[in-house]
């Protein structure tokens, strides 16, 4: 069975200087391989399922990241987007 994206965490709105966590939930027969992408750089890899954990996130972080499955019959995507809102200035 290909390797299928079942679930991605949607697109986040995230404080300055806050936390947030990534989910990518795969299926496939074998198991596939799971990856979180941003600008073609892998970010943290597994087997079926990812977490991409990012903290104390700043402008930086602001981006579409993307969750790549794959195995020996195939290989799907998901994608979703981290919007930096909030940040504090001090004057």
């Amino acid at each position: 069975m290909p390797a299928n994206v079942i679930f991605v965490t949607s697109e986040q709105s995230v404080v300055f200087g806050a936390d947030v966590k990534l989910d990518c939930w795969s299926k496939g027969v074998p198991a596939p391989d799971v990856a979180w992408m941003r600008n073609g750089k892998v970010l943290v890899k597994g087997e079926r399922t990812v977490i991409l954990e990012l903290k104390n996130v700043t402008w930086q972080n602001e981006d579409v990241y993307i969750c790549i499955a794959n195995n020996s019959g195939g290989r799907d995507n998901g994608r979703t987007k981290v919007n930096v809102v909030g940040e504090c200035f001090k004057l």
